[in-house]
């Protein structure tokens, strides 16, 4: 439960915890927490030098590194390898997570994936360093020691961004978060769009409010507004529903159009980026493909 459901140790501690464990094992004894903890650390280092041992038989490696934040507002940076194994298998292990409290300077971030390196005994062997294309990331790897290429899939990312900022489509998906939080903060109009989803046979899906910050969630919410059309509008045309001054809200046919041809273009976008994130899966030889594609598709 700790380690599958990243529940924290002190759960052996918790009442609720004891109750359970008295009822489907009585006879158990629940270690204590510093027990429990002790564990871990042993398992984390009968693992760690059981990669150790395998990855010495190991030629070549690729690294991967990214930061991130947890939901405590955390910053953390972890390193991957990536290798194949003698069968011809890609393998793929996280070698660290740490949290990365200092400021995330070029210089503190090639401390990170430098240090790793000496820790599993990979001197020598890194032949590619994979990181985000933001410009910390790019001056860190000047300072590190091995060839260092830029992470494609958040390379499009970076695309996408300034495309959204375009005032033509800015101002539709301004409108269109207007139209989306008109139905979200009226119970009355989410129940008369329920009771049209019925009637029309279409899904009963609620429409999505993206995040700023995360243009996926834009490409969900257009997609989502386009599908429920047919209610939206006939909702918004209803004056016993909708006041007659809510009803300029309701998009033109023409910002529809409009609409459609944007959802689609996020979405073969969105379908690149998770591809991309695919671990399991070599990506550099799909790049050119995915990029002719896209020039010739959107």
């Amino acid at each position: 439960m700790i380690v599958l459901d990243y529940l924290p140790i002190r759960i052996v501690e918790g009442k609720g915890f004891s109750k359970l464990m008295s009822i489907i094992a009585p006879e158990f004894k629940i270690p204590s927490r510093n027990t429990i903890k002790s564990r871990i650390e042993k398992s984390y280092s009968d693992k760690k030098e059981s990669l150790i041992k395998e990855l010495n038989l190991i030629d070549s490696v690729s690294l991967t590194s990214d930061t991130w934040t947890s939901n405590a507002t955390k910053s953390f940076l972890t390193v991957t390898e990536h290798h194949i194994d003698k069968d011809w298998n890609l393998q793929s292990n996280v070698l660290v997570t740490r949290e990365m409290p200092e400021r995330h300077t070029g210089e503190n971030l090639s401390e990170r994936p430098n240090s790793t390196i000496s820790e599993f005994e990979l001197d020598g062997k890194i032949v590619s360093y994979i990181h985000d294309n933001a410009r910390n990331m790019n001056c860190a790897s000047e300072k590190c020691d091995f060839d260092d290429m830029r992470c494609f899939g958040h390379t499009i990312q970076l695309c996408i961004k300034p495309c959204l900022e375009i005032p033509a489509i800015a101002k539709l998906t301004s409108h269109v978060r207007k139209l989306v939080g008109h139905f979200k903060h009226s119970t009355t109009i989410t129940a008369e769009m329920r009771k049209r989803q019925k009637l029309f046979g279409l899904r009963q899906n609620e429409l999505i409010q993206d995040v700023v910050t995360r243009w996926n969630s834009t490409q969900q919410m257009l997609e989502r507004l386009c599908e429920q059309r047919r209610v939206i509008t006939d909702v918004m045309l209803d004056t016993t529903v909708t006041k007659k001054s809510d009803t300029q809200m309701l998009l033109k046919d023409h910002e529809w159009d409009y609409l459609v041809e944007i959802s689609a273009v996020l979405k073969q976008m969105s379908h690149v980026t998770t591809y991309m994130c695919l671990e399991k899966d070599v990506s550099a030889s799909v790049m050119l493909p995915i990029v002719h594609g896209l020039l010739k598709n959107t």
